[in-house]
């Protein structure tokens, strides 16, 4: 099989053997794992293991002692279950927190199936066509062909549909009614059956070649969540120019670019497939790039922001940028605004960036992962909203983040500039008056910083595991987006329990790792004066 040179729509074997070291006999769902394949792994590869064999090659790695310099790509895939699945949230946590600190050989982790939290360090990729079941030999739905030929057919068929399609939606879910997942085949099949206007449900099932050429005269497919959440189906729906219907889930993000329609709930099914409007928009506002394999190729071997989480390689800089957040300038109070004076008119070579609650949305539709964007949305107050955006807007673009009631007393060209020149450290730190948790309302910070984005997942997980939020309870507050939280972050980086005003010294500053740790007065009162040091 051939998946290397002639392919051109992404599948789950085309990326594994474009891999530098991929199984040499591919099976999905394959447990046995052959140490042999990854005994000599060189720098910059890109490494592909079945999802299954996860924890046995994790073991054979970390038993093996690879060389210091060693980083490489890790591409997860050809399994019906999710990476969560098969390491757990706190064996997943782990592995990012050793990939963020530099820690592991892994550099970037590429996943199919990955319904967790995305960052520089782990990216969704789709699962793609399935070219593999016929290229084995015959199967029920069609004789042995090569992937090339299965394509060819594909795009043959394709070319043949009519311009004009029909404005229902194909189904052929219903023969394989999987029970994993919430039984979402079989809720959609409810909505398909009490709206038969709207869908096509044919009785007995066909071989490929008939169903990719019936599904070709019609302009939606229903595609409910496969044996694994993500479903052959929906791409083999966009290669023939259908868009296909999925159900929102925890890989939702991966359909942002492609002309898929997503769904909070299949009762929403048939007003969507009527709602014109929205179906032009969606046709104007995607292409169908992101089924390219050589897409994807790219983006595995490109290697976004090389090992940024580690410490050599974060950007030593800390930009000219003062962030801060309000309501709106109009909105301040006299306090306010001569606290914002200060910082502008102490700084006058900074760019200050003043964000207000609609900039805040914004920002968060541009930068967030759609599970970001769930988390930032369910914050219940606006204040915790701002904190989840300081620490994303400080890992994006660097500088410092500062409250709006906070004045500066000195310009921090006179001190930040001393400390840069020597090398200078990637991220400041205080810790909070009369507490044992680091102030979390200024941060100075070089952008791509570990702890920032430790602190970005910090909030995910915690707010995914809370049932409800309640807007008036402060100290859950500090634990999601305040001072509890940003100590967290601090410390999982820096690999310490211990607190703050047990391990710094509190009457001068000094370097831990990267980190410049700042006595509670530095922020509040020598440098900077906070409006109050509490969280």
């Amino acid at each position: 099989m051939d998946f290397k040179a002639s392919c051109i729509y992404i599948s789950t074997r085309g990326i594994m053997h474009n891999c530098d070291i991929s199984p040499k006999h591919s099976i999905s769902d394959d447990t046995l794992f052959q140490p042999s394949i990854y005994r000599n792994l060189q720098n910059n590869q890109a490494v592909y293991v079945i999802t299954d064999q996860l924890v046995q090659f994790l073991h054979f790695i970390d038993q093996n002692s690879p060389p210091p310099h060693l980083k490489f790509n890790l591409i997860t895939g050809s399994s019906v279950r999710s990476p969560r699945e098969i390491l757990g949230n706190q064996a997943i946590s782990y592995l990012l927190r050793k990939i963020a600190n530099g820690d592991s050989p892994i550099r970037s982790w590429f996943a199919q199936n990955h319904d967790g939290a995305e960052s520089d360090f782990v990216k969704r990729i789709p699962l793609g066509l399935d070219y593999h079941s016929q290229a084995n030999g015959d199967f029920w739905w069609g004789p042995k062909m090569t992937p090339l030929d299965q394509e060819e057919l594909l795009i043959k068929i394709h070319h043949k549909a009519p311009k004009k399609r029909l404005p229902k939606a194909f189904c052929n879910f219903q023969f394989n009614m999987w029970e994993r997942h919430g039984r979402d085949r079989h809720l959609a099949l409810e909505v398909v059956r009490k709206n038969p206007h709207l869908f096509e449900l044919p009785i007995a099932k066909s071989d490929r070649e008939t169903t990719w050429t019936q599904q070709s005269h019609y302009q939606f497919v229903v595609s409910p969540h496969g044996n694994g959440l993500d479903c052959h189906r929906t791409y083999e729906a966009i290669a023939l120019g259908c868009i296909p219907i999925v159900k929102r889930s925890g890989i939702s993000d991966l359909f942002l670019k492609l002309p898929v329609l997503v769904l909070d709930d299949w009762d929403e099914m048939p007003d969507a497939i009527q709602d014109h409007d929205r179906i032009d928009h969606l046709l104007q506002s995607t292409s169908t790039d992101d089924l390219l394999l050589s897409r994807w190729i790219d983006l595995i071997r490109s290697s976004p922001r090389q090992t940024a989480y580690e410490v050599n390689s974060i950007n030593p800089t800390i930009p000219k940028l003062i962030w801060q957040h309000g309501v709106s300038m109009d909105d301040l109070t006299d306090t306010e605004k001569r606290a914002i004076w200060s910082w502008i008119d102490r700084n006058s070579d900074w760019d200050f960036q003043f964000c207000t609650e609609e900039m805040l949305i914004e920002f968060a539709d541009e930068f967030f992962t759609e599970e970001m964007k769930s988390v930032f949305f369910a914050l219940p107050n606006q204040a915790m909203k701002a904190e989840m955006w300081k620490y994303a807007a400080l890992y994006e673009f660097g500088g410092i983040a500062t409250d709006i009631s906070s004045v500066c007393r000195q310009p921090l060209n006179e001190w930040l500039d001393a400390e840069q020149a020597g090398g200078g450290n990637r991220l400041h730190v205080a810790c909070e008056n009369d507490s044992a948790l680091f102030c979390h309302q200024t941060i100075i910070a070089s952008p791509g910083h570990p702890a920032l984005r430790i602190a970005l997942d910090l909030i995910v997980e915690r707010v995914s595991n809370e049932l409800e939020i309640h807007q008036t309870n402060l100290n859950r507050a500090s634990y999601l987006t305040g001072a509890e939280l940003w100590t967290s972050a601090v410390q999982l980086y820096l690999e310490s329990n211990e607190e703050p005003m047990t391990l710094f010294h509190h009457r001068s500053s000094f370097t831990e790792k990267d980190i410049t740790i700042h006595p509670c007065y530095f922020f509040d009162g020598v440098k900077i004066k906070q409006s109050s040091a509490k969280t």
